[in-house]
C-alpha cells in the first residue's frame, strides 16, 4: 500500500506481484506452506476481533444484564414486549483466542457456555426463542471434531451445537409475514435442515439444494436462547406433546421418514436389516418399520442392547461368533 501510496496504483500493484512470487518460491516457506494448506495442515487463522469474546465472564457479563443487552439462561420472553438483547448465551465449542485452534475434546469438558451476537433474520427467515433443543450425535461431532471438525468447512470462531427443538417465533422476515402462514407468538417444532430455498433444484428435492443440518454443518445451533431459522424449518408443535417430547424426535425421525417410505418406498409384510439398531436413529427406524408391517432384523453390539426384541424386531449379536461372515480362506 505504502507503495501504491508512493508512486501509484500500478506500481504498487508490481510491487505486490513481486512480493507474493518472492513467498511462493521461498524454499524456506513457500512450497512447504502451499503443501500444508493443500493437505489441511496449515496453522489455525486467529481469532476475530469481538466486542464481546465468546468466553466473557465476570464484570463484562454482569453489565450486559444490567442494561438488558444479555437475557439470563432460562429468563422469561414475551415477544413484543420484552426486547430482543443484542447478545445470547449458547453452548457449543470456541475457538482458542491465543492460537486459533479448535478447543475439541471430550464433551463432558468442551462444550461450554458462551456469549454471541443474536441474528437478525433474513427475508425468507425467523428468529426464534428456543424452548427445548434436540440432542443428537452430531452434538458429539461438532464437540470433538471427529470424524470432521466442523471448524474446517467455513471461517468461524465459534460452533454452537444442537439440531433442532421447539421454539417461540419472536420476529419475522419481510417474506415471510407477507407468506402469512407464521406469526409471532407462534409455538413450533423446528427442523434443523436448511437449503437454498431459491435455487431451481428445490423442485427436484430440497436435499440437493445446498442441504445443511444447523449444530454441525453450520456454525449457529439450537443450543442456544435465539435461533435464526427458514420458514420451511417451522412446524406447529403438537398440543398432546410436551415440550421436551416435541423437541426430541425432528432430525431423527425425519430422516427415518426419508429413508424408509421415500428412498426405500417400503412396503408391509417386506423384511428390513437394520444395522446398529440399538442406537437412536437404528432403533426409532425399527420400531417405525415395525409398526408399518415389516419383518425387521437389527444388529446390535451386545447381548445387553436385544431392547430390540421388546418392540417386535429380532436381533442379531455382531460380536457373537454367529453373527459374522466367515473370512474368505477361513476354515
Amino acid at each position: 500500500m505504502a507503495v501504491g501510496a508512493e508512486k501509484g496504483q500500478s506500481a504498487g500493484l508490481l510491487h505486490e506481484a513481486e512480493l507474493f512470487a518472492e513467498a511462493v518460491c521461498d524454499p524456506e516457506s513457500g512450497p512447504t506452506g502451499i503443501t500444508a494448506f493443500l493437505e489441511k495442515r496449515s496453522a489455525p487463522l486467529p481469532t476475530q476481533y469481538a466486542e464481546i469474546a465468546p468466553t466473557a465472564s465476570g464484570e463484562q457479563v454482569d453489565d450486559l444484564l444490567a442494561s438488558g443487552d444479555l437475557l439470563p439462561m432460562g429468563a422469561s420472553f414475551f415477544p413484543g414486549v420484552t426486547p430482543i438483547p443484542r447478545y445470547q448465551y449458547g453452548y457449543g465449542v470456541p475457538k482458542s483466542a491465543e492460537d486459533g485452534k479448535p478447543a475439541h475434546g471430550d464433551p463432558v469438558d468442551a462444550e461450554i457456555k458462551l456469549i454471541f451476537e443474536t441474528p437478525e433474520p433474513e427475508p425468507n427467515e425467523a428468529l426464534v426463542y428456543v424452548l427445548a433443543s434436540e440432542m443428537n450425535f452430531n452434538d458429539i461431532w461438532a464437540i470433538t471434531g471427529i470424524p470432521v471438525s466442523p471448524f474446517d468447512a467455513r471461517d468461524a470462531d465459534v460452533q454452537v451445537t444442537g439440531s433442532g427443538g421447539v421454539a417461540m417465533i419472536v420476529r419475522l422476515g419481510s417474506e415471510l409475514i407477507a407468506e402469512g402462514r407464521l406469526t409471532v407468538g407462534d409455538v413450533c417444532t423446528v427442523y434443523s435442515g436448511q437449503s437454498e430455498l431459491l435455487s431451481p433444484d428445490q423442485g427436484l428435492d430440497p436435499m440437493a439444494a445446498d442441504f445443511r443440518i444447523q449444530g454441525y454443518e453450520r456454525n449457529d445451533g439450537s443450543h442456544a436462547q435465539f435461533l435464526t431459522v427458514q420458514g420451511p424449518q417451522l412446524h406447529p408443535k403438537l398440543p398432546s406433546l410436551s415440550f421436551e417430547e416435541a423437541g426430541s424426535y425432528g432430525l431423527t425421525l425425519g430422516t427415518i421418514h426419508r429413508a424408509l417410505y421415500h428412498t426405500l418406498d417400503i412396503e408391509p409384510n417386506k423384511r428390513l436389516f437394520v444395522e446398529g439398531a440399538s442406537t437412536g436413529t437404528g432403533y426409532d427406524c425399527l420400531r417405525s418399520a415395525v409398526s408399518s408391517g415389516l419383518d425387521v432384523v437389527g444388529m446390535v453390539s451386545k447381548r445387553a442392547r436385544r431392547a430390540v426384541e421388546a418392540v417386535g424386531g429380532a436381533a442379531v449379536d455382531r460380536k457373537t461368533p454367529s453373527g459374522r461372515t466367515p473370512s474368505p480362506g477361513a476354515r
